[in-house]
């Protein structure tokens, strides 16, 4: 029996079971190709909604009833997407070593004032660690957290880059909007100021678009939640870079009170919102 005899029905379940989206939609000999009933099933909205339900991708139901969303761009939803998720690890300093633990209390300053060696924590690039440097605390049970990350009086700063490939989003699409999120629980030690970014990168790094805020009049000792939200059709989304920091901003001369003052950080957060397409887009 010859496959384009089969009933549509029994198609879409063979179909279905292939988890390689990039061969039933966007290889150099994409099935669809074969002849006119396979390309009017893998060009319609209807069989990647059917794909989608099939893996329990958790593909929103707005993305597909949308008259405006391209086939393409429910095809290029991964099964395993981690869209409306939480994109970086390690967010509060949870991963931290025993060793890093008994290393940061026995650093010391080197001649450029920074406390050296520096940290190492997983998942993170530090760029800075002045002072009396990066330190992760664990907090008790009264604590709104039970670990943070906690700053110096002087400036310390550090990024985590996601690879959105790495992680099953892929934007092949042009004409397309996204919503990145970033979130970050904070509380100010004393008079300081956080810097808080996120960098969208695209593919080749041909274009670049930086959101960034600076916090500094929220009450010392309380825990606040900042956020960040940009909406962008950048073309071939490629990465993200989160980026947070916080120094001082008054000269402490007292050695005993710059060991107290600092930025307790907490719960950092990135994420992507499913794509909104334009309604040019509808092919």
């Amino acid at each position: 029996m010859s496959f384009d005899v089969l009933p549509e029905e029994i198609l879409i379940l063979i179909f279905c079971h292939s988890a390689d989206q990039n061969w039933l939609a966007f290889s150099d000999s994409p099935p669809y190709l074969v002849c006119k009933k396979w390309h009017d099933i893998l060009t319609s909205k209807q069989f990647w909604w059917h794909y989608h339900r099939f893996w329990r991708s958790g593909l929103p139901p707005e993305s597909y009833r949308s008259d405006d969303s391209p086939w393409k761009l429910l095809a290029s939803i991964m099964i395993d997407h981690k869209f409306n998720q939480n994109l970086l690890k390690n967010i509060s300093g949870e991963l931290t070593s025993s060793d890093e633990f008994y290393a940061q209390e026995n650093r010391a300053l080197d001649s450029e004032y920074l406390m050296s060696p520096w940290p190492r924590y997983p998942h993170w690039r530090i760029w800075s660690s002045a002072g009396q440097g990066w330190k992760v605390i664990k907090g008790t049970n009264a604590d709104k957290f039970p670990v943070c990350f906690f700053t110096s009086y002087h400036s310390c700063c550090k990024e985590q880059t996601v690879d959105l490939e790495e992680l099953g989003l892929k934007f092949p699409m042009k004409n397309y909007t996204v919503e990145i999120t970033l979130k970050q629980w904070f509380k100010f030690v004393g008079p300081c100021v956080m810097d808080l970014s996120m960098k969208l990168i695209s593919e080749n790094q041909q274009q670049s678009i930086t959101t960034r805020r600076k916090y500094k009049d929220e009450k010392i000792g309380i825990w606040t939640e900042a956020k960040l939200i940009h909406t962008t059709n950048i073309s071939g989304l490629k990465s993200l870079k989160f980026y947070h920091g916080s120094t001082c901003d008054l000269v402490l001369e007292d050695e005993e009170e710059q060991k107290r003052v600092g930025t307790c950080m907490a719960e950092a957060s990135l994420s992507i919102s499913f794509p909104r397409p334009q309604l040019t887009n509808k092919s």
